[in-house]
């Protein structure tokens, strides 16, 4: 939380991107599926926004994990 609300304070958005995709791993540990999904969702339109591939990438590998995580196949 104080890391996410420095880097935006700071307008260092791709650095609160990565703070939101380590919030939302950890939010996946412990079984959050849903404020998972939304952290890694703002981190992708980050990363969109950034033109940032790789982010875009790993985002997409945390949010197949949270969709298997509700058992939804189709989505992953």
């Amino acid at each position: 939380g104080d890391a996410l609300a420095a880097f935006r304070a700071k307008g260092m958005t791709l650095q609160a991107a990565h703070v939101l995709e380590s919030m939302a791993e950890q939010a996946l540990d412990i079984g959050d599926t849903a404020r998972a999904e939304a952290w890694l969702k703002e981190a992708l339109a980050t990363y969109r926004n950034e033109d940032d591939r790789v982010g875009e990438l790993r985002v997409h590998d945390g949010l197949i994990r949270a969709a298997l995580a509700r058992g939804d196949l189709a989505a992953a």
